[in-house]
């Protein structure tokens, strides 16, 4: 090994333990750790040539760690969905909210930045605006621990449904591009939509009675490897197989969605033991993927480009939009009691993952990336200082949650037996 690799392994070390003190330090500040590790990025970006790093090119790990985040935050999405019939009203108002919230955000910045940029289509515009639209769980999550459980509750369900509906919304954007009316762009949506369904339906089933076979003892990582295999192989089809991920996790945690001949084949102690297993391994890898995904964007931005006007322009308004549209769909489908709600609509990991997936073919280099940037920034301080402010009375007793890390999922209840649902249904 070369001098410079042993760098780059005492660097990796240090940023993992770095992130771990950076999540004590929001807890105490309230300060989200995704800005910390965006500005250990920065700082590391100077420290490089020191190390003899100048020429270590940081772009071609954003693909890599980009195509593993976007797997790995719709699973542990899905793992935390826990759906009960009694939250059925909670769960419907979260979905709509994170629904028409990209919606809305999206279809008046395309127009704005088809404006701004100039000479570029609406479709084109839209692929870049769905990215800034989206809520991030990762940063929701852990920040509204403290919340009433209602508001706690709404926020963790409206932040996952933001992150996997934004994904599907933007893929499939991206892969209708091209579409020469919206008729076409339906059909080509609602075809493809429809196949993975059925594929990815016929898949979670068979990867479920095939792990209850396994024998041994190390098949977890197993298991994340076939669904990334099914994902790669379900995009070279243009398939949407973000949607197989979706349903297995949900399948996984609320075991009542399998039909009655696989359930009576898997002991519910099985379906309880993996889910625990699984979703303790799919929580340490986000956070090392989250940890240098942050660091990376950190180190590969430009200070100078969060200055423009441009910048400036568009994410004024975007800010002005967030929180006026916000403002209203939780009125609507809330209460009046929207504070600190309203605040809690902090951009982060997603909106960078699918900005840097965005085909280079359509590549605006009259779109400043700074502006990703500025609204990370914006978001996530608003967003602390409204939890800073708000006080819900006597505090509750501190739980070990962090924002890189863990996602708790909604309800900690163990999975009912089968005999159990089979009552329910």
């Amino acid at each position: 090994m070369h001098g410079s690799d042993y760098y780059i392994i005492i660097v990796a070390s240090l940023i993992v333990i770095a992130s771990y003190f950076f999540n004590g330090i929001s807890k105490r500040t309230g300060i989200p750790s995704v800005l910390l590790l965006i500005a250990l990025g920065i700082i590391l970006k100077y420290v490089a040539p020191i190390l003899g790093l100048s020429n270590f090119d940081v772009m071609p790990y954003l693909g890599i760690l980009g195509t593993v985040g976007l797997i790995l935050i719709v699973l542990e999405a899905a793992l935390d969905l826990k759906i009960r019939k009694n939250k059925k009203k909670l769960i419907t108002n979260s979905f709509l909210v994170a629904l028409l919230g990209i919606v809305i955000n999206a279809v008046f910045l395309a127009f704005l930045i088809q404006w701004v940029v100039g000479g570029i289509t609406f479709s084109v515009g839209l692929i870049y605006a769905i990215p800034i639209s989206i809520m991030s769980s990762a940063i929701v999550i852990p920040s509204v621990a403290d919340l009433e459980d209602e508001k706690k509750e709404f926020m963790i369900y409206e932040s996952t449904f933001s992150d996997i509906l934004g994904i599907m919304i933007f893929y499939a954007a991206r892969d209708n591009i091209n579409a020469t009316s919206f008729a076409e762009a339906s059909w080509s949506i609602g075809s493809n939509l429809v196949l993975t369904l059925i594929v990815s339906v016929v898949a979670s089933y068979l990867i479920l009675l095939i792990f209850h076979r396994l024998k041994g003892e190390v098949k977890l990582f197993l298991l994340i490897a076939i669904l990334m295999l099914f994902t790669s192989v379900g995009k070279l089809f243009h398939l949407s197989t973000l949607l197989l991920i979706l349903i297995f996790g949900l399948m996984l945690r609320n075991q009542f969605l399998l039909p009655k001949f696989i359930r009576k084949q898997i002991e519910n102690d099985d379906f309880v033991e993996v889910f625990s297993n699984f979703n303790l391994i799919t929580l340490e890898s986000s956070f090392i993927l989250r940890t240098f995904f942050f660091v990376v964007f950190g180190f590969s931005i430009t200070l100078a480009s969060i200055f423009t006007a441009q910048v400036w322009i568009i994410s004024l308004f975007a800010l002005l939009l967030l929180y006026g549209s916000r403002f209203m769909l939780l009125r609507i489908f809330v209460s009046k009691d929207v504070i600190p709600e309203l605040y809690i609509s902090p951009r982060g990991l997603i909106s960078i993952l699918l900005f840097f997936s965005i085909p280079e073919e359509y590549a605006l280099f009259d779109f400043e990336t700074g502006t990703l940037l500025f609204m990370i920034i914006a978001t996530s301080l608003i967003m602390a200082g409204a939890l800073i402010k708000y006080k819900k009375g006597p505090k509750a007793p501190d739980v070990e949650k962090d924002d890189i890390a863990v996602s708790p999922v909604v309800d900690e209840s163990p999975l009912p037996s089968p005999d159990e649902i089979e009552k329910t249904e």
